[in-house]
């Protein structure tokens, strides 16, 4: 996964609860070099809840599969998601 910065991956490594809101790009991260699997697998690994946050129905869905973001991030579409450790 491509980090802003070395400081990303400290934070996530550091383990302690953070609040990350996140703009999820499959698309763009592939064309950066990086992919949406690869990100969702280090944010899962790294211990954090994912939610997608839907503005249509002012929810937020509980994202327990890289699976479960395809149809709503088909071709060039984001989400938005709010990640949780505690």
């Amino acid at each position: 996964m491509l980090l802003a910065s070395g400081g990303m991956r400290r934070l996530l490594d550091a383990g302690k609860p953070l609040r990350i809101f996140v703009e999820y790009w499959p698309y763009g991260l592939s064309k950066s070099g990086g992919s949406g699997e690869n990100f969702f697998r280090v944010i899962s690994e790294a211990g954090f809840r994912i939610l997608r946050i839907d503005s249509e129905a002012k929810s937020l869905i509980t994202v327990k599969r890289v699976e479960d973001l395809a149809e709503v991030t088909r071709g060039s579409r984001y989400v938005n998601l709010f990640c949780e450790r505690s």
